[in-house]
C-alpha cells in the first residue's frame, strides 16, 4: 500500500474511530437516561393531559345554555376539583360563581389585572401554581372563567431543569470523550505512521553512514511496498553504482600502476642496451670499424624499438581517452576479407604463418569499418600468433559468420594458447603471460589493449578462449544495426 494511501486511511481513522465510539457511548447513555426519566415523563404526560382537559371543560362551558348553566357550574366544579382546580366565574365583571380558597385568592392577586385582560385564553404556570383563564361572550354578556390550582405539581419544571442539566452534562461528556479519543487515536496512529516513516529513514541514514565509512557492501534492506521502497531502491542502486565506480577507479588505478611499470620495464631494456653500446663506443671498446658499425646498428635498432613503443603509447592514450579520429565507411565484408588476405598473406608466409580466410556470411553483408584500424587489429593478432608459435610454422584461420545482428570474426591458431587465468587479463595494457614477460623483444603488451579499444570504438566486443590454440573472438554490428 502506498504511503499516501496510508496517510489518508490514518486521517480517516482519526475521526471515524472516535465517532463510532462516541455513537456507542451516546447510545448507552440514552438508554440509561431513558430508563431514569421514563416514569417522570409519563407523569408529566398525565399532567399535560389533565391540564388540556381542564382547558377543554372551560372552553365547552360557553356552549351551555342559560337553563343548564347552574348544573354546568356544579359539574365543572366537580371535574376541576379532581384535578386540584377551584373555579371562579364573572359575568360582565360581576362574580357569578366562586369556589376559590384564600390561598387561591393570594395566587390570583399576585398577577396584575392587565395580565388577565390581555388574552381571551391563557395559562399561567410559575412551577408552584397554575391559573387557567377563559373569556368569551354569551349573547351580550361577557363571561370570564378562572381555574386555579395552588397545589400544582412542579415535577415537570424540575424534570425539565434536570433534563437541561443532563443534556449539558451529556454534551460535556461527549465533547470530552471525543477530544480524548481523538487524542488517543491521533497518538496511536501518529506513532504508527512515524514508525513507518522513521524505519526507512533510519535504514537510509545507516546506509549513508556505511558509505561514508567506506563500506559499500551494506545493502538497504527495505521490503515494504510504499513510496519509500522506490527511494530505498534508488539509494541502493546508487550504492551499487558507487561501488562499481570505486571498483573501476581502483582497477583503473591498478592498471595505471601496471601501465607505468610496463612502460618503465619496456623502456629500460632498449635504453640499457643503448647506454651500454654508447658507453662501449666512448670507452673505445669497439676498436675496429666493423665493431663500431655493429654497435651503431644495435643503438639504431634499440632507438627504433623505443620510437615504436612511444608511437604505440601515444596511439593507446588517444584510443583510451576517445580522442582518436576514426574514419568509418560502409564496407562489404567479403571484399574487405579478400583485400586483407591478398595484402598480408605473402608477408606472413615468410614469417612461418599460414593464413586462411573462411567467410560464411551472405555476399551482401556490410559493416561500418575504419579499414586501416581493422587491419591494425587483425595484424596485431596475426603478429602474436607468429611471435609465440611453438614450432617453425603456425596455421592461423580467420572465420566469419552471422549470429543474429552480429558479424562474428574468430581469429584462431594452432599454437600453445595461454594459461586460463591469463585470458581475462589478455587485453590489459602491458599484460603478458608469465612465460613471456621476459621476452620483451616479442612485444610491448600494448597490441591487444589497442585492439580492444579499436573494436569498442566500432561498437563491438573482443574476447579470447583456448581451444586447440588461442581463439580471439571479435563481434561487430551489421551495418543496419551499427551506429
Amino acid at each position: 500500500m502506498g504511503f499516501k494511501r496510508k496517510l489518508k486511511r490514518s486521517y480517516f481513522s482519526m475521526f471515524v474511530i472516535p465517532s463510532l465510539i462516541i455513537v456507542l457511548i451516546a447510545a448507552c447513555v440514552l438508554v440509561i437516561v431513558s430508563e431514569r426519566y421514563e416514569q417522570q415523563l409519563e407523569n408529566i404526560s398525565d399532567e399535560a393531559i389533565l391540564t388540556a382537559a381542564v382547558q377543554s371543560v372551560i372552553k365547552d362551558f360557553k356552549e351551555v345554555d342559560d337553563q343548564r348553566e347552574e348544573r354546568s357550574y356544579n359539574t365543572m366544579t366537580a371535574y376541576l376539583a379532581e384535578s386540584g382546580y377551584s373555579l371562579f366565574i364573572t359575568a360582565d365583571g360581576v362574580e357569578k360563581y366562586n369556589t376559590l380558597t384564600q390561598k387561591d385568592l393570594v395566587i390570583m392577586d399576585k398577577y396584575d389585572d392587565s395580565l388577565y385582560e390581555s388574552e381571551d385564553f391563557m395559562t399561567i404556570d410559575n412551577g408552584t401554581a397554575s391559573v387557567i383563564k377563559q373569556r368569551f361572550f354569551k349573547g351580550d354578556t361577557e363571561y370570564v372563567l378562572y381555574a386555579v390550582n395552588t397545589d400544582y405539581n412542579p415535577d415537570a419544571m424540575i424534570l425539565i431543569e434536570s433534563i437541561k442539566e443532563g443534556v449539558l452534562l451529556f454534551a460535556f461528556l461527549i465533547i470530552s470523550v471525543m477530544i480524548f479519543l481523538i487524542f488517543i487515536t491521533n497518538r496511536f496512529l501518529s506513532q504508527r505512521m512515524s514508525k513507518k516513516i522513521l524505519t526507512p529513514l533510519e535504514l537510509l541514514s545507516l546506509s549513508a553512514r556505511q558509505i561514508r565509512d567506506g563500506n559499500l557492501d551494506s545493502a538497504v534492506a527495505y521490503d515494504s511496498d510504499d513510496e519509500f521502497a522506490d527511494v530505498c531502491a534508488d539509494f541502493d542502486d546508487m550504492r551499487q553504482r558507487l561501488k562499481k565506480s570505486v571498483e573501476e577507479e581502483l582497477a583503473s588505478e591498478e592498471n595505471r600502476r601496471e601501465l607505468f611499470a610496463g612502460i618503465s620495464h619496456d623502456l629500460r631494456s632498449p635504453l640499457t642496451s643503448i647506454k651500454g653500446y654508447a658507453k662501449g663506443l666512448i670507452d673505445g671498446v669497439a676498436t675496429t670499424n666493423e665493431k663500431r658499425d655493429e654497435y651503431y646498428a644495435v643503438i639504431y635498432q634499440k632507438a627504433c624499438e623505443v620510437d615504436a613503443l612511444v608511437d604505440k603509447l601515444f596511439l593507446f592514450s588517444k584510443l583510451d581517452t576517445n580522442k582518436y579520429p576514426f574514419h568509418f565507411s560502409s564496407v562489404r565484408l567479403s571484399d574487405y576479407l579478400v583485400s586483407f588476405a591478398d595484402t598480408f598473406e605473402g608477408e606472413y608466409r615468410k614469417k612461418g604463418l599460414t593464413l586462411s580466410v573462411v567467410n560464411t556470411c551472405p555476399e551482401d553483408t556490410r559493416v561500418n569499418l575504419d579499414m586501416e584500424e581493422m587491419n591494425r587489429v587483425l595484424t596485431n593478432l596475426l603478429d602474436n600468433s607468429s611471435k609465440y608459435k611453438t614450432g617453425p610454422t603456425v596455421r592461423c584461420a580467420v572465420d566469419c559468420r552471422i549470429e543474429g545482428k552480429w558479424v562474428c570474426i574468430d581469429v584462431s591458431d594452432d599454437g600453445a594458447g595461454v594459461p586460463e587465468h591469463a585470458l581475462e587479463h589478455l587485453f590489459q595494457a602491458f599484460y603478458r603471460p608469465e612465460k613471456s614477460r621476459k621476452d620483451t623483444h616479442k612485444g610491448s603488451g600494448l597490441g591487444l589493449a589497442i585492439s580492444r579499444n579499436i573494436i569498442n570504438a566500432h561498437g563491438g566486443s573482443i574476447s579470447a578462449e583456448n581451444r586447440s590454440g588461442l581463439v580471439v573472438k571479435i563481434k561487430l554490428p551489421k551495418e543496419e544495426d551499427a551506429g
